[in-house]
């Protein structure tokens, strides 16, 4: 019990200390170095990575699963309110739901790759730019395939790993079409 209170703790300074403006600057499409040297608070490049990694996921930036399964989301968010007493209180809000095309993502299987084959991933990823390189260097990337939303900075990294078009435009990380599959 001691240990889950610990990590809780720690979650809570982190979140207090980094973890809102770590969010704000990735938002902003700052590089992780950039975005150590902007901290108030000193973070590792490893709870960088975890905050980053945790808000894109909540945001649907990164998915687990495959969006051809998916077909929509519900956008949940939560609003700060008070009662006839002055006392505040949090309300779940749900908004619209968000439908998933599985074209805005690309999969990537860069924690399959890292655990495999972390000389060859090395020499890939020394294609890309810094802020690029750094990106999916820091990101705890998992043993499976996750889909990421295809943004500028995803199609930079798709368009230097993978110079066929096929491979941009709706097929995979990992170097294979999922189309031909």
């Amino acid at each position: 019990m001691g240990s889950e209170f610990n990590k809780a703790l720690a979650d809570f300074s982190s979140e207090f200390a980094y973890g809102a403006q770590v969010r704000h600057l990735a938002e902003m499409g700052v590089g992780i170095s950039d975005i150590k040297k902007r901290l108030d608070y000193p973070a590792s490049d490893a709870q960088i990575g975890q905050a980053m990694w945790k808000y894109l996921v909540k945001e649907g930036k990164i998915l687990l699963e495959d969006p051809a399964n998916l077909k929509s989301s519900k956008k949940v968010s939560y609003e700060q309110c008070r009662n006839e007493y002055g006392q505040t209180y949090f309300k779940q809000v749900i908004s619209d739901e968000i439908s998933i095309d599985p074209a805005d993502y690309v999969k990537c299987g860069f924690g399959k790759e890292k655990y495999k084959d972390p000389k060859g991933l090395k020499r890939r990823l020394e294609l890309l730019t810094k802020p690029d390189r750094e990106y999916v260097e820091i990101l705890p990337w998992p043993l499976k395939d996750v889909w990421h939303i295809r943004d500028e900075r995803m199609q930079r990294i798709a368009a230097t790993l993978h110079m066929e078009c096929s491979e941009i435009q709706g097929g995979s990380m990992d170097g294979t079409d999922d189309r031909k599959r």
